[in-house]
């Protein structure tokens, strides 16, 4: 089960950024307003994008819910895990996770909370608490440009606009492929700076299509994104541990981020209990 523990950060990761991104990771443009008149010419599905930039001011934070599902598919095997969960963020280093997840029919409940100093983590009752690192910190500079869109389009009804886009997957995997990898590929096999575990995974992105939409206020109010993924890991083999065997999978992920009140300021309380953590340095194996 701790591999599917650790499928976490990938799913995640891939709901995030590509949340963070959609939703205005272009920074303001804070140089002299042009003179120029307005153009009268309707925004873009891109333009409108851009236009939410507003909503991700990360000095109010933000108050999401994610509803994830993955699907691994390899030869004769499907395997489906689930989240489901709420992430409040009050800054850029404090935030706090409540979620339960879904894996071959357990369940297990999980919260995570960074106060800037200190991760508190709660699985299962289990209670530890470790040094922040800075790599923790969500990303909150990603941009994404026009150029990464196969398609793009811009739709109204009833004061709600929708943005419904197609991403370049080479384009996907180069920008994120990094937060994918961390929690994705990692739960896969091992990597390659880990000895004895064959030449460490190797992901392709097959397709990555989203759905953004704006409330009257301009805002964003919820995204919802699939992605495929094609994955090969070389490991060590169980019927003979000199060789190597090459696995394939198929991952499809879908992910629905929903913004509770955008724009308003959020206030993360920390856990009641935080005195019951205890101290908690991971070792390299700890995970495997």
């Amino acid at each position: 089960m701790m591999q599917y523990r650790r499928l976490l950060p990938g799913i995640l990761s891939a709901a995030l950024a590509l949340s963070l991104a959609a939703c205005g990771g272009v920074p303001r443009d804070t140089g002299p307003v042009s003179q120029e008149p307005p153009s009268s010419a309707a925004p873009s599905a891109f333009e409108v994008l851009k236009s939410v930039d507003g909503s991700m001011d990360l000095s109010k934070g933000m108050d999401l819910q994610i509803d994830a599902v993955m699907k691994q598919a390899m030869t004769g095997m499907t395997v489906e895990t689930g989240l489901k969960g709420r992430f409040l963020m009050e800054n850029e280093t404090k935030y706090r996770i409540e979620f339960t997840q879904t894996a071959l029919g357990q369940e297990i409940p999980m919260s995570i909370y960074r106060d800037g100093a200190y991760t508190y983590t709660d699985m299962m009752g289990m209670k530890v608490k470790a040094l922040a690192e800075d790599d923790e910190s969500l990303p909150t500079d990603l941009e994404l440009k026009e150029e990464y869109f196969k398609s793009l389009e811009l739709t109204e009804a009833d004061g709600v606009r929708t943005v419904t886009a197609s991403l370049d997957p080479e384009k996907v995997e180069a920008l994120f492929g990094d937060l994918l990898g961390s929690g994705l590929l990692d739960s896969l096999g091992g990597t390659e700076e880990e000895p004895g575990t064959g030449t460490g995974p190797d992901m392709q992105v097959k397709a990555v299509d989203m759905t953004a939409k704006l409330g009257q206020d301009d805002l964003l109010h919820e995204v919802t994104a699939s992605i495929s993924i094609a994955v090969s890991v070389e490991g060590p083999s169980a019927a003979d541990p000199e060789s190597t065997v090459l696995t394939e999978m198929q991952c499809d992920i879908s992910v629905t981020v929903t913004f509770n009140n955008p724009g308003a300021p959020v206030t993360v309380t920390p856990p009641a209990d935080l005195e019951e953590y205890e101290d908690f340095t991971m070792d390299e194996g700890d995970f495997v």
